[in-house]
């Protein structure tokens, strides 16, 4: 069992960065915002998966899902 240990911890943070680039581009265009200045965080994985993403080039914030992101004020 301990021998598995490092090949799960590699898979999970695989997961994690693959998350955020994919909810990076899910973003996107959705906030009319570049990739590259999309932060995410705040990820809750349950059905509806939803997250939170700041627009770093002019400090809009949104509470998004797959489909819509709506801007916090």
């Amino acid at each position: 069992m301990t021998k598995q240990w490092p090949f799960i911890v590699v898979a999970a943070l695989a997961v994690g960065c693959t998350t955020d680039e994919y909810l990076q581009k899910v973003t996107a265009p959705l906030t009319k915002c570049n990739v590259a200045n999309v932060q995410i965080s705040d990820i809750n994985l349950d059905e509806p998966t939803t997250w939170r993403a700041i627009c770093r080039s002019d400090g809009r914030i949104y509470h998004c899902n797959k489909t819509e992101c709506t801007e916090v004020e």
